[in-house]
C-alpha cells in the first residue's frame, strides 16, 4: 500500500475522534435514560465535531435487551448506531459469554434486523450509509450487527428494505473491542465476500489502546473476510492527558506504562503462589490495566492526545507486542497496510487465549458474588485450555472462622485467592487479626481493587 499522505493520515483520525464521541454519548444516553425513567423522551440532541463542523444531532435510543443497548440517528444518508459497552450486571453476563455477546444478539437478531428494516424503509432519499460504533462490549455488538447485516441482505426475504438497492455501505467503528465467535467469522468470510460482489462497500477502523488486554479477546470480525479499508489506531496508554507537546507526552507514556508484558497479567491469574503480598499486588496491577480499558479515551479528544502521531506501513524489525508497550512505541500509531495488521490479528489469537482464562477466573468470582444471575448465562467453557477456577473437589472452602484459615495459601490461583476472599467478605468473616496477616481496611482496599477490576470489565 502506498503511503498515506497528510490529508489521508488527517481523515482517519477524524474518524477516530468521531467514534469516541458516538461511544461517549451512548453511555450518557442511557445514563441519563435510566436516570430519568419514565419522563424520558426522544430524541436528544447532542453536538458531535464531524469533519471540520459541528453537528446536532437528534439520538434515539435503541434496545434490544437490557444486556444490547445503543443511540441511533440519521444524518443526510447515513445513519449512526453506536452501541453501549458495559454498565450494568446483565451487560457483564453478556461479556462472560463463550464471546461477548455472541448468544444475547443471537436470541434478538431477527428484533435487530426488524427495526433496522424499518429505519430504512422510513428513509426516502439515495442509499444509506451505515456506520456502526461501539465501545468494549459495544464494539462486538457492532461487529455481531455488520454480521447480521451482510447475512440478512443476501438471503433474508423477511427484511425487504436491507437490501443492496437501500445500503450503499457498511462501516464498522469500534474502540477497545472484543471480538466475536469463530462461527461469526466463517460466515462473514463468505458473505462479504459476495456482498463485494453486489457493490456493497464495507469498512473498518479499528481503535486500541497500548495496555488493554480486553481488546484482544476473541478475534475480530475486521481479521478476516473482503473489506474496501481497514484502519488501526494505536493510542498510548496514560491515565492523564492534557494534550501537551510530544515531550511531555512521551514522558508520561513512560511514567505510566503499564505494560510491560501481558504475560504478567496471566502470571498474576494462574501462578500459584504463597506469598499473599505478591497475589494481591497482582490484583493491584490488573485493575489498573483494565482502568486503561474504559476510562482514557472516551473523555479526552483523540485529536489532541497525543501530538506525535506514527506511521508505520510495515516494518518488520516490530513485534505486534511492539505496538502496544509505549516504552517502544509511544504516540499515536495508524496502521492501514494489510501485512501489518494481519500480524495484530495473528497476536490477538495468541492473546486471546489468555483472555480465556481471565474470562473464565472473572466468571467464578461472580458466580460467588451474584448467585441470582440470570439463569440462562453461560457456564465456564469445559474446554481443556480453560482454567476453571475451584472447580477442583478437593478446593479448600473458606474457613469458617478466621482466625482458621491457612495463613499462605499455598498453591493457589490468583481466581481460587479472590473467590475464597470475596466469599469470605461476603459472609463477614474478614476480621481483625485474621491469619493472612491483614488489617480490614487493607482487605477492604484489596477487595474494592479486585471489585473495580471485575466490574470494569467489559
Amino acid at each position: 500500500m502506498p503511503k498515506l499522505n497528510n490529508q489521508d493520515m488527517t481523515d482517519i483520525i477524524k474518524a477516530g475522534e468521531v467514534t469516541e464521541h458516538f461511544n461517549a454519548f451512548a453511555y450518557k444516553y442511557w445514563e441519563a435514560r435510566e436516570r430519568s425513567g419514565q419522563e424520558h423522551m426522544d430524541p436528544v440532541s447532542h453536538k458531535i465535531p464531524v469533519a471540520d463542523e459541528t453537528i446536532a444531532f437528534d439520538f434515539s435510543g435503541i434496545q434490544l435487551s437490557p444486556a444490547l443497548q445503543g443511540i441511533m440517528a440519521i444524518l443526510g444518508n447515513t445513519l449512526f448506531i453506536s452501541w453501549r459497552g458495559t454498565v450494568h450486571r446483565e451487560h457483564l453476563g453478556a461479556d462472560l459469554e463463550r464471546a461477548p455477546a455472541d448468544e444475547s444478539f443471537a436470541a434478538y437478531r431477527d428484533t435487530f434486523l426488524s427495526t433496522l428494516d424499518d429505519i430504512i424503509g422510513s428513509h426516502h432519499q439515495d442509499k444509506l450509509n451505515i456506520t456502526f460504533f461501539g465501545h468494549s462490549l459495544g464494539g462486538s455488538i457492532a461487529q455481531l450487527s455488520i454480521d447480521a447485516v451482510t447475512t440478512a441482505i443476501l438471503d433474508d426475504s423477511n427484511y425487504p428494505n436491507i437490501s443492496f438497492d437501500k445500503i450503499e455501505t457498511l462501516t464498522l467503528s469500534t474502540a477497545n473491542s472484543p471480538g466475536v465467535y469463530q462461527e461469526v467469522l466463517g460466515r462473514f468470510t463468505e458473505n462479504s465476500s459476495k456482498c463485494k460482489g453486489h457493490g456493497l462497500t464495507l469498512n473498518a477502523l479499528l481503535l486500541r489502546t497500548q495496555g488493554d488486554i480486553i481488546q484482544h479477546h476473541c478475534p475480530q470480525l475486521a481479521s478476516v473476510g473482503t473489506w474496501d479499508q481497514r484502519a488501526l489506531i494505536i493510542r498510548p496508554g496514560v491515565f492523564e492527558s492534557k494534550g501537551k507537546n510530544d515531550y511531555v507526552t512521551a514522558y508520561r507514556c513512560v511514567q505510566n506504562a503499564i505494560v510491560d508484558g501481558l504475560n504478567g497479567v496471566v502470571d498474576a491469574l494462574t501462578t500459584p503462589s504463597d506469598d499473599i503480598d505478591t497475589v494481591a499486588n497482582g490484583a493491584t496491577n490488573i485493575a489498573k490495566r483494565i482502568a486503561v480499558h474504559k476510562e482514557q479515551y472516551l473523555t479526552d479528544k483523540l485529536v489532541e492526545t497525543p501530538n506525535t502521531i506514527i506511521y508505520t506501513p510495515h516494518d518488520t524489525e516490530l513485534h505486534a507486542s511492539d505496538y502496544y508497550n509505549p516504552q517502544r512505541l509511544c504516540g499515536l500509531i495508524l496502521i492501514t497496510d494489510s501485512n501489518n495488521l494481519d500480524m495484530h490479528f495473528t497476536y490477538d489469537a495468541i492473546i486471546s487465549r489468555e483472555t480465556q482464562v481471565i474470562v473464565a477466573a472473572v466468571r467464578t468470582i461472580l458466580e460467588e458474588m451474584i448467585p441470582d444471575r440470570n439463569a440462562n448465562q453461560a457456564e465456564p467453557a469445559a474446554d481443556a485450555n480453560q482454567a476453571e477456577p475451584g472447580a477442583d473437589a478437593n478446593q479448600a472452602e473458606p474457613a469458617a472462622d478466621a482466625n482458621q484459615a491457612e495463613p499462605g495459601g499455598q498453591n493457589r490461583t490468583w481466581a481460587e485467592f479472590c473467590w475464597q476472599r470475596f466469599e469470605a467478605a461476603r459472609q463477614g468473616l474478614v476480621a481483625t487479626g485474621n491469619a493472612v496477616g491483614k488489617t480490614v481496611g487493607d482487605i477492604a482496599t484489596f477487595t474494592a481493587e479486585v471489585a473495580d477490576a471485575v466490574t470494569t470489565f467489559s
